[in-house]
């Protein structure tokens, strides 16, 4: 397994200065003689301003930093950065139902009764565009629309959670379920260009 966990390091970067960031990074890291894994997270943003850039500073730091490995992370494929036959590209699917279900129960701390699930269970979309799952009937708690609404996300899933169990105001599956396909909250993601 690559990297130890001796040492874990979260630098986070918010500059619009890509080129003196890195060679600072590098100047910072390039002294590190155990494995490294450097984790740049999100960067579609970045490779898009400036991509050329971007991959001379990934090449400069492979080629001082024998001993590092790039984690790239980013929402859309961003084909070669650096070079093709270096870089392996993995493509992570979502959650399917089932296990979202699992992990939602396990973030809450509170169990979901029967009666919640069966009065989500009773609610079906009344927007068109979710024809498809206003003509289903689920059996099951993770066969609901809402699953398909969260898209297998952990991140989705994980967010949500502390709003079914605030102290103050908990929320009901059904209370979320009417928060997600509002019309206010359709026309906001729709303004957004944020698909279903």
């Amino acid at each position: 397994m690559f990297g130890s966990a001796k040492r874990r390091n979260v630098l986070k970067i918010d500059s619009q200065d890509t080129l003196n960031t890195f060679i600072l990074l590098i100047s910072k890291i390039s002294y590190i003689k155990e494995d490294i894994l450097f984790v740049i997270d999100n960067c579609d943003e970045v490779i898009e301003k400036d991509r050329q850039h971007f991959k001379i500073l990934v090449s400069m730091i492979l080629a001082k930093i024998p001993t590092i490995k790039i984690l790239l992370t980013t929402r859309v494929r961003l084909g070669s950065v650096v070079n093709e036959a270096d870089e392996e590209v993995l493509v992570l699917s979502g959650l399917n139902s089932l296990q979202s279900e699992a992990l939602l129960r396990k973030k809450l701390s509170r169990p979901i009764t029967i009666a919640e699930q069966n009065a989500l269970m009773k609610i079906r979309p009344d927007e068109e565009k979710y024809s498809q799952e206003r003509n289903s009937k689920p059996t099951k708690l993770h066969e609901h629309h809402l699953f398909k609404l969260l898209g297998g996300n952990p991140q989705s899933i994980i967010l949500i959670a502390p709003l079914l169990c605030d102290p103050l105001k908990p929320i009901q599956l059904s209370d979320l379920y009417k928060m997600l396909t509002s019309n206010q909250l359709c026309k906001i993601l729709e303004n957004e260009d944020i698909e279903d």
